[in-house]
């Protein structure tokens, strides 16, 4: 018993994210997932130059694969062991999404976002099977899913899934939005459910207060859920 102490509750679905460790097919990209970070990278939410966004993609992946040959621009254990404090590449798939810190040119900016735009923490999880959840993907997200997506685009998406009126079972909903009924998502990137969440809990007493982040996954009967990674901050 705590007087005076109250607690913030958050849920947020990881579905609704880029699975950044399905960027790696094998040795190779895979093309869908690059293509969205590419869009998510040079859109107007991050604003990067394509040479430079494509670099990274480059790093993340010499990163999650299994080999030690640098993919272009990208960086194996050789660059990382030249750093001050030098480490090697993991050459495996991320276990939480703060390791992109490790990754060449993953700046602290562009992980955690500025004040006039997100941060790929927001944007990306190590956890999903490939494929998006239109139903909660935040608006930068939203924006990558298709080549010929605008803001205007996405705002419309995101007005018509919070009404709710429409349905949103069926993973082609958005082509019942007027202004995007001639686009084209590509197939396998979408979803429209999700099995995985993410849970902050704050405990707050006074000026003192204590996070735990967990993320869970739910069984196909809906009722077991199983413990993925958690942290205290």
């Amino acid at each position: 018993f705590f007087p005076n102490a109250s607690f913030k509750l958050l849920i947020e679905d990881e579905t609704g994210r880029i699975p950044v460790n399905r960027l790696v097919s094998g040795s190779a990209y895979n093309p869908l997932i690059r293509e969205c970070l590419m869009r998510l990278l040079t859109g107007p939410y991050f604003r990067l130059e394509e040479r430079r966004a494509a670099e990274l993609l480059d790093a993340i992946k010499d990163w999650i694969d299994a080999d030690d040959e640098v993919t272009g621009a990208g960086a194996e254990s050789a660059y990382y062991a030249k750093l001050e404090r030098p480490y090697a590449a993991k050459n495996a798939p991320l276990d939480c999404i703060e390791e992109l810190l490790m990754v060449k040119g993953i700046t602290r900016e562009l992980y955690y976002g500025a004040a006039d735009s997100p941060g790929l923490a927001q944007c990306l999880t190590v956890f999903g099977d490939g494929r998006i959840n239109i139903n909660t993907a935040p608006k930068p997200v939203l924006r990558a899913l298709a080549v010929n997506m605008t803001g205007d685009d996405a705002d419309a998406l995101d007005r018509y899934r919070r009404d709710p009126r429409n349905d949103l079972a069926d993973p082609l909903w958005y082509r019942k939005v007027s202004r995007l009924s001639g686009m084209t998502i590509p197939a396998g990137l979408t979803a429209v459910l999700s099995d995985t969440f993410r849970i902050t809990a704050v405990g707050l007493q006074g000026r003192a207060a204590e996070r735990i982040t967990g993320v869970v996954k739910r069984g196909a009967d809906r009722r077991k859920v199983t413990l993925l990674s958690w942290k205290v901050e």
